[in-house]
């Protein structure tokens, strides 16, 4: 199966509603051979403050964020949508891709009435490097050098990985450039550690995870966060919905939880002591064979004793019951963002009609679209709609809706209430804060990024 190895340089971290400014991606046959690349630019669309963190990060040129003589956001999106239907069926792969990447795509292709889920669905899979490189520190630590940073954790940071591996490249935080790197260390793992790079892939679709979690009596997992590494020996003891196995840990007796209501089980999730893990099936999680591990020697407990906890769980159908009811309890009063961009995931799929119109309204010219507009039900994507004409024809809209769609720039750009966006007063008082702790070129940057950031305020132009 082919690979489509791809990056985003994007306006800052909030995949609701930051944008795409540059992408990046690489077709390569199985052996990592390339076949054909793609690469475009757009201009910031006019609601978006850029982080000035990431700007200082990537230096990209001010000038380049306005340059009239690039595609539009609404015209990038189109145009890799279009190249990626063209290379698929493939395993879509990156460096950290499915928590930033994947997730900025999905939002920014349903925002743009484009199928959100393009990259897991119609025979296409998904997979991330980064955290392949992670099973391979575990799993096969001879393979990879991975770098330490000053706290004394392993440091996966794409450029300084690939340099510890002897790959370096002057144009990172360029997108194509991240893309031949990750190629690159895609490349090393996979001949330096290929049992870890078939395990890992054999878990790149949601329902291959399940299905091995359901034949393996036991299993390793391992998870990332916050600069380390943590493993678990885990049995499979109930499902949460269709994205999430649930898993005990094996370090603990499940004798000791059997007994428990729902309510008690419910508090065992909030404690500290908690044996019952989240398995994100459509996330690519870090699972190997048994065999594979070392981590069942570190807990001191016989095999026999692990084959009676897992035994314990599986025979116990109630017990599963009631943690699975635990699990669907947690979430059940939480309430639908306010924010139309944060309800890809709560707001259900789109139905057949409104997919239909959507489909034309890519297709239709710009007189058309305003009348496709008017057909769809779903308020949301009928507004989405609306905001690609006002940032692409905003002559086309009746005064009422053009004058609902600067309100909302507006709003965008200067509220002082707490939002989950990069705003005016939020951007200008980061790069107040940054001018104490920086040298001389940074110091002239921030301050060409303070300038284009005070222009915005002028929300007229």
């Amino acid at each position: 199966m082919a690979y489509i190895f791809y990056d985003t340089e994007t306006s800052g971290l909030e995949t609701e509603f930051d944008q795409i400014l540059q992408f990046a991606a690489i077709l390569t046959d199985d052996n990592f051979n390339e076949l054909e690349s793609f690469e475009m630019r757009c201009q910031l669309m006019f609601h978006i403050v850029p982080a000035p963190s990431g700007l200082l990060t990537t230096k990209i040129p001010i000038s380049k964020l306005t340059d009239k003589s690039l595609p539009t956001h609404y015209e990038l999106i189109k145009q890799i949508q279009k190249k990626l239907l063209e290379w698929s069926p493939a395993t879509f792969i990156g460096w950290n891709s499915i928590p930033f990447d994947e997730e900025l795509m999905r939002h920014t292709f349903s925002h743009t009435l484009h199928p959100a889920y393009l990259t897991n669905t119609n025979g296409n899979k998904r997979a991330d490097v980064m955290k392949i490189a992670h099973a391979a520190s575990v799993y096969a630590p001879k393979s990879i050098t991975v770098p330490i940073n000053e706290k004394g954790n392993p440091f996966f940071k794409l450029k300084n990985i690939a340099i510890a591996n002897g790959y370096n490249h002057d144009n990172a935080h360029e997108a194509l450039a991240d893309v031949r790197m990750t190629i690159q260390m895609a490349k090393l793992i996979k001949e330096k550690a290929p049992e870890v790079w078939q395990n890992m892939m054999k878990v790149s679709k949601k329902n291959d995870v399940f299905d091995m979690v359901s034949k393996q009596p036991m299993f390793s997992l391992t998870e990332s966060g916050f600069g380390k590494m943590s493993h678990y020996i885990v049995t499979l003891c109930g499902m949460n919905g269709n994205m999430d196995a649930i898993v005990f840990d094996l370090k603990y007796d499940p004798d000791e939880y059997k007994s428990l209501s729902v309510e008690g089980l419910v508090k065992v999730l909030k404690g500290k002591n908690n044996p019952l893990r989240a398995l994100k099936a459509h996330k690519q999680p870090i699972l190997m064979p048994i065999e594979l591990s070392t981590i069942k020697e570190t807990l001191d407990i016989p095999h026999e004793e692990l084959t009676r906890r897992v035994k314990t769980i599986k025979e116990d159908p109630i017990f599963q019951a009631k943690i699975e009811e635990a699990f669907a309890g947690r979430y059940e009063d939480k309430e639908e963002s306010k924010h139309i961009e944060q309800r890809l995931y709560s707001g259900g799929f789109m139905s057949r009609e409104d997919q239909s119109l959507a489909l034309n309204f890519q297709n239709a010219d710009w007189e058309q679209k305003l009348s496709i507009v008017e057909k769809i039900k779903d308020p949301c994507v009928k507004e989405f709609a609306y905001r690609i004409i006002f940032l692409e024809k905003p002559e086309l809209l009746s005064t009422e809706i053009h004058n609902r769609m600067k309100e909302w720039k507006k709003d965008r750009l200067l509220t002082t209430n707490e939002v989950p966006w990069m705003t005016v007063p939020k951007a200008l008082t980061e790069i107040n804060e940054k001018m104490a702790s920086v040298g001389q070129d940074d110091s002239e940057y921030l301050m060409e990024i303070k300038k284009f950031i005070e222009d915005l305020r002028n929300v007229e132009n």
